[in-house]
C-alpha cells in the first residue's frame, strides 16, 4: 500500500488531494500508511474527515457492526502548494460527497454515516 502512494505522490499537483481508501480494518495498512505518508512527503497534510462520521478523528473509518457495511477506511491527503492546507468548498466539492454517499448507499449498503 505504501509503495503505491510513493508512486502516486510526486504525480500530484501542488494543491492537489490524494484520497487513500481501503476495505481494511487493520491500522497497518490503514492510519499507519497516512502516519509514513506524512512524515516521509513533507508538503503532505491530512485533512479533517471527521466529520463525516461519528466517533472519528480526521479519519474515516466505518465499522460493520456500526454502519451494517463492510469495513472501510479513509484519509485525505493534500499536497501542499497553491495557497497550501485545505480548500475552500465549493458547489462541486458538495457534489462530489453526495456521490460519496450514494456509492456507500449503493455499493456497501451504508444507509448512515453517524452511528
Amino acid at each position: 500500500q505504501l509503495e503505491i502512494v510513493r508512486a502516486a505522490w510526486p504525480c500530484l499537483r501542488p494543491g492537489g488531494a490524494l484520497v487513500y481508501a481501503t476495505c481494511s480494518l487493520r491500522p497497518r495498512e490503514d492510519e499507519d500508511i497516512v502516519d509514513q505518508v506524512l512524515k516521509e512527503f513533507g508538503d503532505a497534510e491530512l485533512e479533517d474527515l471527521s466529520g463525516l462520521a461519528a466517533g472519528g478523528d480526521a479519519t474515516l473509518r466505518l465499522w460493520p457492526q456500526t454502519h451494517d457495511s463492510a469495513g472501510f477506511f479513509a484519509a485525505k491527503l493534500r499536497k501542499a502548494g497553491d495557497g497550501g492546507g485545505a480548500a475552500v468548498a465549493t458547489d462541486a466539492d458538495e457534489d462530489v460527497a453526495d456521490a460519496a454517499r450514494d456509492y456507500l448507499r449503493d455499493a456497501w449498503g451504508v444507509t448512515s454515516l453517524v452511528g
